[in-house]
């Protein structure tokens, strides 16, 4: 029982030190692009290419599988 208290606390000291040291990374690093080459992003531009990601025919069939084939894994993984 202690060691799998042990092994909890472990994994929870990691993930907070993970975490802490990725968001050091993305506040301290500068940005390397230069200020006229960055994309200007707005809700209506991501608006506009999820759209063309759902017109897109081969990317949806090729997400729709993989999305089925996940949840068929989970369902009969939850069955037994």
């Amino acid at each position: 029982m202690i060691d799998s208290q042990a092994r909890v606390s472990t994994s929870g000291s990691v993930g907070c030190a993970l975490s802490t040291t990725i968001t050091e990374i993305v506040f301290w690093l500068p940005e390397t692009l230069p200020e006229e080459k960055r994309v200007k992003a707005s809700l209506p531009s991501a608006f506009r290419n999820y759209l063309a990601l759902l017109k897109n025919t081969k990317f949806m069939r090729f997400t729709l599988c993989l999305t089925f084939y996940y949840v068929a894994a989970y369902w009969v993984k939850r069955r037994d």
